[in-house]
């Protein structure tokens, strides 16, 4: 239901949520860290050589876990249509977004480990789990009340991924990328038939799984959660490319900073992250390096992208054709441009998005 409401009655629930649970980490937080194991703060924890002692390459498979906490920060643009002033909001509501996160996982993170004790931090973690960021405090009702946020925070979650994932299929719907019928607004102008689909896909997931006596926690959170936050580093990589692909056939203006350097960067990061990630995959899902899981999962991406290309190749074919072009150079330049050009996408999404401000009352049949 929430799903089908305008994005200003989702963006009040979710802030309420959000609220009720980042006050509740920083009162956790502030007081594991006024009571530190031993009478004193240790700094060991926080060595950058901790990263590497197990190998270079499993600093790619940290950094997938890392990306994963930090997604849905990138989730701003798709609500560009409905704000007022997309080119300042935007901006500063990705901005926001990252540095909230990363002070309250930075000071959490730290709260745990000075409240238990380096040598002991890990070996707390495994018994407890999520409890030992609740007993941090070792006030009742304090606990208590964190225990029930860590349960909103999964609602707040899935409503926010829901949001983004039918935007998303909204805009590709109305790019015949995906079906047509994706693309049309119902009521109030929200994208219902996304919304639905997006609903329905879940609960088929869930179902399967339910079906099949899969541990949920296991198979169905964390081994597929990593396996997305694998895909959102390559996606941000593809989309990288994408904004450079778009920018270079008109730069709108931009300066090469967001047309150019950026953009590169955010190819070369990403990039060797998940080729580490892949690399030791095993690691990352705590199953033994001949499992099939270690290069199933990893592997379903190189199948979706053979299918995207495709995809884009025959989606221009008859103009292909009726341009009788002569050369094979020709065809072969042709059809490259075609995949650029679908395969762009997602930048001029971003770009139109942000740069255009328009009422917030209504979905214009046009790019995003």
């Amino acid at each position: 239901m929430l799903g089908l409401a305008r994005v200003e009655i989702t963006g009040r629930v979710l802030g309420v949520l959000l609220s009720a649970e980042v006050c509740v980490i920083v009162a956790q937080t502030v007081i594991g860290l006024a009571h530190p194991a031993y009478g004193h703060l240790s700094f060991a924890t926080l060595s950058p050589a901790a990263l590497g002692s197990h190998g270079f390459g499993t600093f790619g498979v940290l950094a997938v876990v890392a990306v994963l906490g930090f997604v849905g920060f990138e989730q701003a643009p798709v609500l560009g249509e409905e704000t007022r002033h997309p080119r300042r909001t935007i901006p500063a509501a990705t901005y926001t977004a990252l540095g909230m996160i990363a002070i309250v996982y930075a000071g959490a993170s730290r709260a745990m480990a000075a409240h238990n004790g380096t040598s002991r931090v890990v070996a707390a973690a495994t018994a407890q789990g999520p409890g030992l960021l609740f007993g941090l405090s070792g006030n009742a009702a304090l606990n208590q009340a964190a225990q029930w946020l860590f349960v909103t925070p999964l609602f707040a979650a899935a409503l926010a991924f829901h949001n983004a994932v039918l935007r998303y299929s909204f805009a590709l719907g109305r790019e015949n990328v995906l079906p047509a019928a994706l693309g049309r607004t119902g009521g109030s102008n929200i994208p219902k038939a996304a919304s639905l689909a997006q609903s329905a896909t879940g609960l088929a997931v869930i179902g399967a799984y339910a079906l099949a006596g899969a541990p949920p926690m296991q198979d169905l959170f964390f081994d597929l959660g990593t396996t997305g936050g694998l895909g959102i580093i390559m996606l941000l990589a593809a989309t990288s490319v994408a904004v450079i692909a778009f920018f270079a056939r008109d730069p709108r203006g931009e300066n090469s900073w967001r047309r150019l350097t950026a953009p590169a960067m955010a190819v070369v990061a990403p990039t060797s992250i998940a080729v580490l990630a892949v690399q030791h995959y095993a690691i990352l899902l705590g199953v033994p390096s001949g499992d099939p899981a270690a290069w199933v999962l990893p592997g379903c991406y190189g199948v979706v992208a053979a299918a995207g290309l495709s995809f884009a190749s025959t989606r221009m074919l008859p103009m292909l054709m009726s341009s009788k072009t002569s050369s094979a150079v020709s065809m072969a330049r042709a059809c490259w441009n075609a995949i650029q050009r679908t395969v762009s996408t997602p930048a001029t999404a971003f770009y139109d998005v942000t740069v255009t401000e328009h009422s917030s009352r209504s979905f214009p049949d046009r790019r995003l």
